[in-house]
Order: C-alpha cells, then sequence, then structure tokens
C-alpha cells in the first residue's frame, strides 16, 4: 500500500516523459501487490465458509471507492490542478494505511 501512496506522490512531482512511464511501472507493480493482499486478509476475516460474500464485498467497497473517489479528486483537480490533487491523493493514501495498519483486526486464520 505504500508503494501505492508513494507512487501518487511522485506523479505530483512529474517533470519528464520518462517518470511518467516509471510511474505506471510503480503504481501497476503496487496494486499488483494490494489487491491479492487484501482479497486473502479480508477471507481470513471472514473465514473460508464465507468466501463468496467476502470477496463480494471487497469488490463492492471497492468500486464504491473509485467511483466516490473519482468524483472527488475530480472536484480537487478542477479547483488546484492535477499535482495538488494526486499529492492530497497521495496523503489520504499514506494516512488510511497507517490507520489500518493499527487499527485492522488481526486475521484469525481458518485454515487446517
Amino acid at each position: 500500500a505504500c508503494i501505492v501512496g508513494f507512487n501518487l506522490f511522485l506523479i505530483s512531482q512529474i517533470s519528464s516523459s520518462w517518470l511518467f512511464v516509471l510511474t505506471g511501472f510503480i503504481g501497476g507493480f503496487g496494486q499488483g501487490l494490494i489487491f491479492p493482499a487484501l482479497s486473502t486478509y479480508i477471507i481470513d476475516i471472514l473465514g473460508r465458509e464465507n468466501k463468496g460474500l467476502a470477496l463480494s464485498l471487497y469488490l463492492a467497497f471497492f468500486d464504491i471507492g473509485m467511483g466516490v473517489g473519482s468524483v472527488f479528486f475530480g472536484w480537487v483537480s478542477d479547483l488546484y490542478g492535477y499535482r495538488k490533487m494526486y499529492l492530497l491523493a497521495g496523503i489520504v493514501f499514506f494516512l488510511v494505511t497507517v490507520i489500518f495498519t493499527w487499527k485492522a483486526p488481526s486475521p484469525t486464520s481458518k485454515r487446517n
């Protein structure tokens, strides 16, 4: 998650095309790590017997976050520009990651 947050900050500082390409790789790598990790985490929290429910909830809230976040950060970019929007997105991502790390329940894996 920190990779994605760092990448959002990095996007706010882009000054060349090679850095733009680099942020694409970094962002893709970070997203590739987050998705399976959080999927596994939510399954561990809700239990393997609720795997369908866990993944459905995860994907539903992911989609809601993408929809609401797109509208909110679109509004921010209209008011303050893209650099500030990506900077704010990176800060929000880091804060949510820190809060999640401290407050999220520890998974009690029900695997045998």
